[in-house]
């Protein structure tokens, strides 16, 4: 129900006068505007600082999700919704619909939105565009060179447009003061928000190298940018592009590169686009990867690395593409002349094993003939006759072969010679002088040639070591048929010394058989593909197997001893462990505890009976899954009382540091996985303490100090069988009613035992990320991570 006294009091806040509206509100000049119809409503990327004064407020009978068309041919002026003594149906219509939204809206949502565009005029959003902006609903008529807010009334908050219209009423007050004492009125506010409906003014970048550029970084960071036009207060365009990188492994940042020119617009489009071309291009033979820069822009370095002044790995700009191309163009030369020789020399090889296998197998034919020369003679007395009469086959064999064998080596030596000539004639290759450039610089195109044709020779480098293997292979086997035959023809040689025994020999059933040369395969080794926790798919399966298997392992004392490391008990917990107690800062701890425990009003008198086996028929939910069990507590799982003493916490603290040691023994990894802990630029590996580490990156990174200029990341290695017990939702809630679902739905962190472990360096590595100081994300800068990557295996 519409009361008087509010609406009275809504209107004095808003300083509207219905008895006195301000002739600007009353004399409306209509608004002529014609939307393109290609441009998207709901994907406006214009950004300004709009003077309230250049405001026109229009109302419309519909909603905000209709269409624009509708709505705009719909509208009307303020002044129509404010005619308290209206006579026509359609203004008594519109006047109880303002005294409704009057009603509606909210002092303390207007003051919110105050300040938070207070904070804008001081400085744009680091992504330019902010959430509550979809609310706006402006739009520019270039024609009369005006805005005019949309207010649709079909809705349930005004807040914005209450917002606006306080803000126009308060410039109207001080313009009409200002005009009696004919002084000149300054503009009271702006507003930074999207524009609806307007177009890219293309100075900087077209919209089809926009989309250039943004396919082009995707490709590099692996999520979709977005590029925003910008003005300022002055007048000042800026093009923005706002998106999301992973700088290590999940890790992810924010970065925003600043365009304030067609200049530096041309430059960063080129320089993406060059890196994008040579890196596809030559199949990442050349390959570029992206970092957070100082500024919290992106920066580009190569995987040859370049060197700029002292820096070894500098990053790249457009202005290093000329000297990285030439000097990468020098290398890749050199390895292209080595490959182009070695084929050479590689051809050579082939040609002299084809040779020999050739001459082999010649050599093999013969003693083929020969025992089956044999195997026929065996056949009659005659033909054993006449064959012992024969020579000893070895002898005639090699009289023939020592011919063939001086005629074979001098055949060798021409290739082999030919093999010496290669480094002689090299200089002179016509192949070689036409890919010298003519020019003290190497553009794309010409490197791209040399690529292609480097490939080429590569791969074909490739195919020669096959065939010079597979030659290889064949002429061992040859080798092996060669010496099976000569054993078996030796061993007819043997028998060949008198006639008696020769023929004995030959109606023996027990001649040898002739051996097969055994054919040789090249091995093919499939390689296992290790299973790698991936957070994004795993989490939740991993989450549900190890609270169902904490629940069977783990005794009540020992999940609520893990609870208690939740509490603050940790630090305590590890002076036990560590044997280094400091008694001050145990006295100190027990007095906070026991202060909390009285203002928590748990003490002898209304002490619950029932403990932790207390039922609850609330209906509760985690994420959303519903369930019906109570928090753990801190002081019911110490067993706490006001009267403790020192020395019988201390003994609870003994108590705890054993039953903790134990549960962590019960639990293991199960997987190969990774885990994280952030810490300050001088910490260490903590190796003789229980610590906690984070299964996700992303939110371990969230407890980063805005204020910390250079941070620690911790990153252990974990192997299936290293003991480590995740804070399930176990660890937070009692299950007396076996209604509490199995998971990690509270917490992505678990905590290991670092004394039980080795610890193995593997590599140090530092990036940058981007911190914001505020939830308006109005100040920002790039903090330094030196990332410690350790492997962990049981001592």
């Amino acid at each position: 129900m519409i009361k008087k006294e509010d609406i009275k009091n809504k209107l004095k806040y808003i300083g509207l006068d219905l008895d006195n509206i301000p002739e600007e509100l009353i004399n409306f000049n209509s608004i002529e505007f014609k939307p393109s119809k290609i441009i998207d409503e709901i994907d406006s990327k214009i950004y300004r600082y709009i003077p309230i004064s250049k405001i026109e407020i229009l109302l419309t009978p519909h909603s905000n999700g209709e269409k624009f068309s509708v709505k705009y041919k719909d509208a009307v002026s303020l002044n129509s919704f404010l005619k308290e003594d209206g006579e026509k149906e359609e203004e008594i219509k519109n006047y109880l619909t303002f005294l409704n939204m009057l009603n509606n809206f909210s002092e303390k949502k207007i003051e919110e939105i105050e300040n938070m565009q207070n904070i804008f005029i001081k400085k744009e959003p680091f992504n330019v565009s902010y959430k509550e902006s979809v609310f706006w609903n402006i739009y520019y008529s270039e024609k009369v060179d005006r805005y005019f807010m949309l207010v649709c009334t079909d809705e349930s908050d005004f807040s914005n447009f209450f917002y606006i219209l306080k803000k126009k009423l308060e410039y109207l007050k001080k313009k009409e003061k200002a005009e009696k004492n004919d002084k000149e009125v300054k503009e009271i506010g702006y507003i930074y928000t999207n524009i609806k409906h307007l177009p890219y003014t293309e100075k900087y970048l077209n919209k089809e190298e926009m989309l250039l550029l943004e396919n082009n970084l995707w490709y590099f960071t692996k999520h979709w940018p977005v590029t925003y036009e910008f003005i300022d207060k002055n007048g000042e365009l800026k093009l923005v592009v706002t998106g999301i990188i992973n700088i290590y492994d999940d890790l992810k940042s924010e970065y925003r590169i600043v365009i304030n020119s067609k200049e530096e617009g041309v430059k960063i489009s080129n320089l993406v686009k060059a890196l994008f071309t040579l890196e596809t291009e030559t199949e990442k033979y050349l390959s570029f990867y992206a970092n957070i820069s100082s500024s919290c822009a992106l920066n580009f370095y190569s995987n040859k690395g370049f060197k700029r002044n002292d820096q070894e790995n500098a990053n790249l700009e457009y202005k290093d593409l000329t000297e990285f191309l030439f000097l990468e163009y020098d290398k890749l030369f050199s390895e292209y002349i080595m490959y182009v020789e070695e084929n050479n020399i590689k051809k050579l090889r082939q040609e002299i094993l084809v040779h020999e296998r050739k001459a082999k197998e010649e050599r093999l034919l013969e003693l083929q003939n020969e025992i089956t020369l044999f195997s026929e003679a065996r056949k009659s007395l005659f033909g054993k006759f006449r064959y012992f009469l024969k020579k000893n086959p070895l002898d005639r064999i090699e009289e023939t072969e020592k011919a063939k064998k001086e005629e074979e080596l001098k055949k060798i030596k021409e290739k082999q010679q030919e093999e010496t000539d290669i480094d002689k004639k090299k200089n002179e290759n016509e192949e070689y002088k036409k890919f010298v450039l003519k020019e003290p610089y190497c553009t794309i195109e010409e490197y791209l040639i040399l690529y292609k044709e480097y490939d080429k020779v590569r791969k074909n480098l490739k195919n020669n070591m096959i065939d010079i293997n597979t030659l290889k292979l064949a002429i061992k086997n040859i080798d092996k048929k060669i010496e099976n035959s000569r054993v078996f023809l030796n061993e007819v040689g043997e028998n060949k010394k008198n006639l008696f025994g020769f023929f004995k020999y030959t109606n023996s059933s027990h001649i040898s058989a002739l051996a097969e040369g055994e054919i040789e395969k090249i091995e093919e080794y499939e390689l296992k593909k290790e299973s790698i926790f991936d957070i994004n798919l795993d989490f939740d399966i991993f989450g549900e197997k190890q609270d169902k298997k904490i629940r069977e392992e783990l005794t009540k004392e020992e999940l609520e001893t893990l609870y208690l490391t939740t509490e603050g008990m940790l630090k305590y917990i590890n002076m036990i462990k560590t044997e280094e107690v400091d008694i001050d800062i145990l006295i100190n701890y027990l007095k906070e505890l026991k202060n909390e425990y009285e203002i928590s009003n748990i003490d002898s008198e209304n002490y619950d009976i029932f403990g932790s086996i207390t039922n609850t028929e609330k209906i509760r939910y985690i994420k959303d899954k519903s369930f019906r069990e109570t928090d753990r507590n801190k002081f019911k799982s110490l067993k706490f009382n006001k009267d403790i003493t020192l020395e019988e916490f201390y003994d609870k603290l003994k108590v705890l540091n054993s039953a903790l040691e134990e549960a962590v023994k019960k639990i293991t990894a199960g997987t190969k996985m990774n885990v994280y802990r952030l810490g300050s630029w001088s910490s260490d590996l903590k190796i003789k303490k229980f610590d906690i580490y984070n299964i996700d990156i992303n939110d371990e990174l969230r407890h980063m100090n805005s204020e910390d200029v250079s941070s620690n990341l911790f990153k252990l290695r974990l192997n299936e069988n290293v003991n480590m017990l995740p804070y399930t939702n176990i660890a937070f809630y009692n299950n007396n009613n076996k209604t509490l679902p199995c998971g990690m739905d509270i917490s992505s962190q678990c905590i290991i035992d670092m004394s039980k472990h080795l610890y193995i360096p593997i590599k140090e590595e530092k990036r940058h990320i981007t911190v914001f100081k505020d939830k308006e994300k109005t100040k920002y800068k790039a903090n330094t991570i030196n990332i410690k990557e350790f492997a962990v295996d049981k001592k």
